[in-house]
């Protein structure tokens, strides 16, 4: 809910030509995003590898897309970006890969 609620709000960010800092926001809060949902799904039993994996990032990739969809026809201030969806997109990967490797660095020795 809070990371709907921030990608619909519109808040105003200086940002520089270098970095685009509301990018590295989408990357950071969909890397988290999929990464706990993740985690989530490992502790509870319900991760089957690959298939687990494919569904969360599906439905992540998804989620970013209708938040984007939203932002278009429901606020008077923001737009639908596909940048913003690419940036999602990299963020679910970089949380996909940062569960793969504290899997099989930390959550597997545990089991």
């Amino acid at each position: 809910m809070a990371i709907t609620f921030l990608f619909l709000v519109s808040i105003s960010v200086e940002t520089s030509n270098s970095l685009p800092i509301d990018k590295l926001v989408h990357i950071v809060f969909n890397a988290a995003l999929i990464f706990l949902w993740l985690l989530y799904f490992y502790k509870r039993g319900l991760y089957q590898d690959f298939k687990g994996l494919f569904i969360v990032f599906i439905c992540a990739v998804i989620y970013g897309i209708i938040i984007e969809v939203a932002q278009e026809q429901f606020t008077t201030t923001r737009m639908a970006d596909v940048k913003d969806v690419v940036a999602n997109t990299i963020g679910c990967l970089s949380g996909l890969l940062l569960f793969k490797i504290l899997k099989i660095k930390f959550l597997s020795k545990t089991n």
